[in-house]
């Protein structure tokens, strides 16, 4: 089973600046190393919860910091980091001393939170925990992997503006001198700064670069790949309602092909929108109702999933407030590499699951909190299942990919179409395996960016009742508003849907305003990727060009 279906999600944990949670039925520190499925969980946990405030003011998410419901600037920093760029904007240049600059680096390589925590003023030191900063800055080596190389870009007062290349990514870094050898405070930022002319050199494309939007979206994108380092991106955009495509990088490591809109992408947790929407036809045909007790489509024998006598629903399973687990196999497994997972899952079936879910308990009161749940998304799959009595896979392509016409969507892949299967790898550049099992039937679906695009484009569209009823807002968590399998957000470009997902091979994104007819769908074959300010810069482009 991939992992982007099953396990990205069966970690996903409540995420606090200090990285601790419970993950896995166990706490993990912030010292501690991440199972490689773990940091799948993480990640996909932090995307689903950066929420996009403002398509207009992308300085909104440059200083953050990793908190329970997601990200949020860290206090007192922003209007620092705001006269800083005014500073530099100024040229009023400034040496900063160099060895708290290589200090500063080798503390963060050497991940001695404590010592860099102490590099810090006495004042700074006061206003700032040890314990967040850490968590902090464990979060964000994770995203960079080893800083290989620092280069200052500008001084300006008392700031230095560095740019950080990572094994894993490029990022900023915002350093103030407070004198003695210590920093008066720092942020990392993204950095967005023009490509060198070698660097442009090394974009593969197929981008035509023929027209205004060509143009516009491969500045976007040229600046992913450069600075986010994915091995290669296909992308579909919709634009006043027409769709276009591009494609960058590579299939492979070490080889120089570039992925096509018809290459095969495993689509990770965007099957929740397809659930949602059945859930939402099952409504309009009056076989099930959002308000129906799972228990009663169940049987007698789940008569746990119910708490302080409020039961478990329909709806809260769709719109993300079940309250089951974080994670979705619902038992112990050596979960430790890809082989050891792989092989529980060779095994795993839908009736072993079923077993699981008799006997786990809601954390809480149904529909009150949000809670991402791939196993609450697994359980809704089974009971469409079962109203339909056809196999969850049948009535995808029944209800939704076949009469849209999207050939390439399906839950298997012939071995003629896995030649169209970009190799997978996770952040550190290492090949992933196939985790394939019985549970796929719930929560697996191939697709490509032609076939992603007529599935956005219906849903920009919103013609279909079931779509209009899945867009609909049922749960007002905040910053977690969501529809039926939808997360909702409200921008000043309008009402927007969005989706995230990951699996062991891949990542992707899914994003539209409906009323400006704008939206976007884009993979890449690495499986733990910052997709950073691309959604937001894409959808600028798309809606406001």
């Amino acid at each position: 089973m991939p992992a982007g279906n099953c396990l990205n999600n069966r970690a996903t944990a409540a995420f606090d600046g200090s990285f601790t949670g419970k993950i896995s039925k166990r706490k993990l520190s912030a010292n501690q190393m991440m199972p490689w499925n773990v940091q799948q969980g993480v990640q996909d946990h932090i995307n689903e919860n950066k929420k996009i405030t403002s398509l207009l003011k992308p300085i909104r998410s440059l200083v953050f910091l990793p908190t329970r419901g997601g990200l949020a600037l860290r206090n007192g920093t922003l209007a620092q980091f705001i006269l800083g760029l005014v500073f530099l904007s100024q040229g009023q240049a400034q040496t900063l001393n160099r060895s708290l600059h290589d200090n500063f680096i080798r503390l963060y390589n050497g991940t001695n939170n404590r010592a860099l925590f102490t590099l810090g003023t006495p004042d700074w030191q006061h206003r700032h925990n040890v314990e967040e900063i850490g968590g902090w800055l464990d979060w964000m080596r994770s995203q960079t992997g080893r800083l290989l190389s620092s280069v200052v870009i500008s001084n300006a007062n008392s700031y230095q503006f560095i740019r950080l290349d990572g094994e894993r990514k490029v990022t900023g870094l915002m350093l103030q001198d407070g004198g003695d050898g210590q920093f008066g405070d720092f942020n990392f930022v993204p950095f967005t700064e023009p490509l060198s002319a070698q660097e442009l050199k090394t974009i593969h494309s197929d981008n035509p670069l023929a027209t205004p939007l060509d143009l516009a979206v491969h500045k976007v994108v040229t600046k992913f790949m450069v600075y986010n380092k994915p091995v290669g991106l296909s992308i579909g955009v919709i634009r006043d309602g027409k769709p276009h495509a591009y494609n960058y990088g590579t299939i492979e490591k070490g080889r120089q092909q570039l992925p096509t809109a018809d290459s095969f992408y495993e689509i990770g947790s965007l099957i929740k929108t397809f659930a949602g929407r059945l859930l939402a036809k099952a409504v309009i045909d009056h076989k099930v109702n959002l308000q129906d007790d799972v228990q009663s489509l169940l049987g007698s024998d789940y008569s746990n999933l119910q708490h302080d006598g409020q039961p478990l629903r329909l709806v809260h399973l769709a719109s993300y407030t079940s309250r089951l687990p974080p994670y979705q196999i619902l038992r112990p497994f050596d979960e430790s590499t890809p082989k050891t997972a792989a092989a529980f899952f060779k095994d795993y079936s839908i009736p072993l699951f079923l077993e699981d879910v008799k006997r786990v308990k809601l954390d809480g009161t149904p529909g009150t909190r949000y809670s991402y749940s791939t196993a609450g998304f697994n359980l809704l799959a089974y009971i469409l299942s079962r109203v339909y009595e056809k196999p969850f896979a049948d009535l995808v392509h029944a209800r939704i990919t076949a009469p849209l016409g999207m050939r390439d969507t399906k839950l298997d892949l012939s071995t003629k179409d896995r030649r169209r299967f970009p190799k997978g790898y996770d952040s550190k550049g290492v090949e992933q395996p196939d985790i394939y099992g019985p549970l796929d039937g719930l929560d697996l679906l191939h697709s490509t960016v032609h076939d992603m695009l007529k599935y956005l484009q219906d849903n920009i569209a919103e013609k279909d009742p079931a779509v209009r009823l899945s867009h609909e807002q049922f749960s007002n968590m905040p910053h977690n508003e969501a529809g039926l399998g939808w997360f909702l957000y409200q921008t000043p470009l309008g009402k927007a849907i969005g989706k995230g997902g990951n699996s062991v091979h891949m990542n992707c994104r899914l994003w539209a305003v409906p009323e400006r007819k704008a939206g976007l769908v884009c993979f890449t074959n690495v499986n733990d990727c910052d997709w950073g300010t691309l959604v937001e810069d894409v959808m600028a482009v798309l809606c406001l060009q």
